[in-house]
């Protein structure tokens, strides 16, 4: 047994990280006749659910889609190609339709031959006129099986319009706080709120509350708080705006010691810095963290770090669930790291309080100053860029929009004026670029961004002392939306899971707030997924089976995994999440794709392949005749069952010996 595992593991691990690229992924069309958008999107595949749209701007009935893109292939390919979905479509590769039909019918083609080099792709798509709309375009080859084309092995060979920008910039900037819309009741994230001011007198120091106010931008340049002074009296006003935010709220934050060399570690782990700078780098765009120590007092810092979403649930901080002591210990490194000293501010609160009225700072923040309304925000562009687009800080707010910014907003008016229904599939990509996910995690074939980076801090200070040598290599987000379970993902994202599932990392999956359950869903939706799906085996699978295949008889899977309370028998440089965790993560589909092939989905994963990939052979003939399939279905049933430990006493395993990973 062990010399077909080593064999299995000897394989090629090769990275999946290329160099920087052009963008990828294909651009989808959506019609309705009277409105076109053209959208980005990663991959041919796509799901709207019964009485929502496809976007804004487009009606929740009566609409078509057309994919179209690029099919780059490094070398001749012989696929065959399938569609899956609702409605009717017609695939067609450089012109020439392949496929045609109703897709509720099996739409396979035989084996084409693709040769090297570009193929133009076009998908039209009419989906049924009544219930959930989903297609999904796969291919599968001589050595793997169905699955999506590669987003990175696409490009978009169409312009796709500007409105998704335009309505992430209204979103950011809050527009509909003073301008009201329609589509905010189909738009989950067209109504941000800013965080509460309720207690910034506990929390901020004056004075950099002033300076913030007169120059918003110096401090961070890509904040969406626009520049709100200015004049002769722009110093004056700032001072009696800082008095009278600093007014609400009195006392001081509870605040324990922390430890700064302990916070560094922490920071490292927690891989701070590939989204943050802690002083501004020309070479990296990344949130200064310089001028902390002159923002907060003693313990807000901590305090914001604890629960960042509590005054502002659209905060783009995660939540990494600290404790009391890691916050306390993060907030002592960070005031070493960048020190500064806070100080008070000299202003008329009452005159500040009047001003706050004027500039309608009540209708953005939670505050003593109350909303007032304005006009509705324009359904048709505006022919000249004037109040809020104008960029003039006077009597409106200075955004500081580029022109291209003030071009996307405008184009985005008539969008959400004709908007009728709730749409999010757009979503998930302008929040995973708003969030910076690819910071920490690797995505269609592009290494994260922060890679590389960190704290100078001694490596044994962040190594596991049972085991210093276990992968940290963070999951890439290639096919996210398919691989997890709705549930599980939007427990991932909210931040509320119950139990870690992967416990040796240094670094912390974290929440978002208010972020997590539209992205969820349009994660899921990009990838043409239904919302819910059960992990099953099939009526013929056999539990008894597949618990003998994970065991040591089998395939020694526990050597790496951990099942329940069991941790693993005897993991070195790899650990597997816990099996008792699989049925409720893992779809059926993704979970069959990798076990055919873990080295495609993630060629740098010690996970050994079982299954030779073109024959469909197993690695263990004597079990099932080596049916690859039947093998892996039989291990299904038993995760599906449950995944019941009980190996530590058939193996008479000292469970105490390997407790490292313990979850508790």
């Amino acid at each position: 047994m062990f010399s077909t595992l080593l064999l299995a593991i000897g394989l090629n691990f090769g990275s999946n990280i290329s160099e920087p690229q052009a963008p990828s992924g294909v651009t989808v069309s959506f019609s309705d006749g009277a409105s076109q958008r053209d959208m980005p999107t990663r991959l041919f595949a796509a799901r709207v659910e019964a009485g929502e749209s496809p976007a804004i701007g487009i009606a929740p009935t009566g609409w078509t889609g057309v994919f179209s893109g690029t099919l780059n292939l490094p070398i001749r390919t012989r696929a065959e190609l399938a569609l899956r979905g609702t409605g009717s479509a017609v695939l067609s590769i450089d012109g020439e339709a392949v496929l045609d039909g109703a897709l509720e019918s099996t739409l396979q083609t035989k084996q084409l031959r693709l040769n090297k080099g570009s193929r133009s792709i076009n998908l039209k798509w009419t989906p049924p006129s009544e219930g959930p709309a989903w297609i999904r375009l796969l291919w599968d080859g001589r050595d793997f099986s169905l699955e999506p084309i590669p987003t990175q092995q696409l490009s978009p060979d169409t312009v796709h319009d500007n409105i998704e920008l335009g309505l992430e910039l209204i979103a950011e900037h809050r527009c509909t706080a003073c301008h009201a819309s329609k589509a905010s009741t189909f738009v989950s994230d067209l109504d941000r709120p800013a965080g509460s001011l309720r207690d910034a007198g506990q929390r901020l120091h004056g004075r950099w509350v002033q300076e913030w106010l007169l120059n918003p931008s110096a401090h961070r340049a890509d904040t969406p708080m626009p520049a709100l002074l200015s004049g002769p009296n722009a110093e004056q006003d700032a001072a009696d705006l800082a008095a009278w935010v600093v007014s609400m709220g009195s006392g001081s934050m509870k605040a324990i010691e922390g430890r700064a060399q302990d916070g560094k570690v922490l920071a490292a782990k927690l891989q701070c810095l590939n989204c943050h700078v802690l002083e501004p780098e020309e070479d990296y765009d990344g949130i200064s963290l310089a001028g902390v120590s002159q923002k907060y007092q003693p313990g807000a810092l901590a305090d914001f770090l604890r629960a960042p979403h509590a005054r502002s649930p659209w905060s783009k901080m995660p939540d990494f669930r600290l404790s009391e002591q890691e916050a306390a210990d993060l907030e002592a490194f960070l005031r070493e790291a960048v020190p500064g000293q806070g100080a008070g501010v000299t202003g008329n609160v009452v005159r500040g309080e009047a001003l706050a009225a004027t500039l309608r700072c009540g209708n953005c923040h939670q505050s003593d100053a109350p909303p007032v309304p304005s006009l509705p925000l324009p359904t048709t562009p505006q022919i000249e860029m004037n109040g809020c687009l104008a960029n003039v800080a006077n009597s409106s707010p200075d955004f500081r929009l580029s022109p291209s910014e003030q071009s996307a907003i405008n184009q985005t008016f008539e969008a959400l004026a004709s908007t009728t229904a709730p749409t999010n599939f757009g979503f998930a990509a302008r929040a995973v670029n708003s969030l910076r996910c690819t910071s920490c995690h690797a995505r269609d074939g592009q290494a994260s961004l922060g890679e590389g980076r960190g704290l100078d801090v001694d490596p044994a200070l962040l190594a596991d002392p049972h085991a210093p040598e276990v992968d940290q290599t963070l999951p890439h987000l290639d096919g996210t939306g398919e691989k997890l379970r709705t549930a599980h993902l939007l427990k991932t994202l909210a931040g509320n899971r119950t139990q870690e599932v992967r416990p040796w990392m240094h670094a912390r999956m974290p929440g978002f707030g208010a972020w997590a359950e539209p992205l969820t869903t349009s994660l899921v939706a990009e990838h043409g997924m239904p919302q819910e799906e059960a992990f099953a085996a099939t009526e013929e699978a056999d539990a008894t089976v597949g618990r003998m295949l994970v065991g040591l008889e089998g395939y020694g899977c526990i050597t790496c995994h951990g099942v329940g309370d069991e941790p693993p028998m005897a993991a070195f440089e790899a650990v597997g999440v816990n099996f008792a965790l699989s049925a409720e993560r893992l779809r059926p589909g993704w979970y069959h794709r990798w076990m055919d092939d873990p080295l495609r989905i993630t060629p740098s994963t010690r996970m050994p392949r079982y299954a030779d990939p073109v024959t469909g052979k197993a690695v263990r003939p004597d079990i099932l005749d080596g049916n690859a399939t039947a093998q892996f279905d039989a291990i299904a049933a038993w995760l599906a069952n449950g995944a019941q430990p009980g190996f530590a006493d058939e193996y008479d395993f000292d469970e105490d010996e390997y407790d490292e990973y313990d979850d508790e």
